[in-house]
């Protein structure tokens, strides 16, 4: 169908209602029916598409693995790289806040935040306990926090840096993903160390053995008064918290549930009350509070390793 790799690294929707696809061979832009491959040969500075967002200006930001960023402005395409003073060329992700400021993850070369007129390096030198960057999430107040692979968890308040590690409770071994609840705790997955949750200054940790499926949680979701923990081998836990955001009980989601792989990358609650599971080897899970649906190669979908749920405006 002219789609240009079966490899999908993330899906995007722009102010415009345009779908943007980030592929391991560029970049698809969808519109209804008609669909669009921008390459190198269009203007894109590499090939290996790893991130899109839309900046306040309906400008389209399209991070590569080795090439920098490309910066669509209708049909003219800026490149960002390290010949304009990126610390590097490898970007994973890119993050718009409230405020409108583009924060750019290098991997292991630290942050970059774009603030509308200057690019701003944020690293080791700068206040950060590692330049080993994983991701950035922002909570209700405007608070920026920042995870990494080998040193906890920033907090960004204002022009200030608090920074959680192991003298803080919060293990350092890579914290993959970000949740705030409704009752403003926050929530982290780790690779090796379960749940971390923060309330206030007060530290909590959840693993296997306080009744998490596993320790190795990759995605999570925050659901009225329910935790779902998705993890790199064991499945999904479901997390009930009491009125004070304390956890109540565990339920673990698995292949008896009708889950067909362990590995849940990403979980999705749809704007329908829809449960969407996103299973590597198992193709996609829905969920509609009664009955699981199967998504897979019966269904026509090519490639069952599933990284990436996203729902559209429509």
């Amino acid at each position: 169908n002219g789609f240009i790799d079966d490899i999908v690294n993330q899906t995007f929707q722009d102010s415009n209602g345009y779908i943007w696809v980030a592929t391991h061979s560029g970049l698809v832009k969808i519109d209804g029916d008609y669909m669009l491959n921008y390459t190198q040969q269009e203007g894109l500075s590499g090939k290996d598409i790893r991130y899109v967002t839309e900046d306040n200006n309906g400008r389209i930001w399209v991070a590569t693995a080795d090439r920098g960023i490309t910066i669509i402005d209708e049909d003219n395409f800026l490149i960002i790289d390290k010949s304009c003073g990126l610390p590097s060329n490898y970007v994973d992700k890119l993050f718009k806040d409230s405020q409108g400021r583009i924060w750019i993850v290098m991997g292991s070369n630290g942050l970059v935040i774009y603030d509308g007129n200057d690019f701003i390096k944020l690293s080791n030198e700068s206040g950060l306990p590692s330049n080993m960057v994983q991701d950035v999430y922002e909570d209700n107040l405007g608070n920026i926090w920042v995870s990494y692979s080998d040193a906890g968890i920033s907090l960004m308040a204002g022009d200030k840096i608090f920074n959680y590690s192991e003298y803080s409770g919060v293990p350092t071994s890579y914290i993959r993903c970000t949740y705030q609840d409704r009752f403003g705790n926050m929530w982290f997955g780790s690779r090796n160390s379960g749940l971390i949750k923060f309330s206030g200054n007060t530290v909590t940790h959840l693993s296997k053995s306080q009744g998490l499926s596993g320790d190795r949680v990759i995605s999570l979701l925050y659901d009225q008064n329910d935790i779902w923990a998705g993890t790199f081998g064991d499945y999904i836990t479901k997390i009930s918290i009491d009125s004070q955001g304390m956890p109540e009980s565990f339920t673990v989601i698995d292949r008896d549930f009708g889950l067909l792989s362990s590995k849940v990358y990403d979980i999705l609650k749809d704007s329908k009350g829809n449960y969407w599971f996103s299973c590597d080897g198992g193709g996609i899970v829905k969920y509609d509070g009664q009955k699981v649906y199967h998504f897979n190669s019966s269904n026509g979908i090519k490639n069952l390793a599933v990284r990436d749920l996203f729902e559209d405006r429509d």
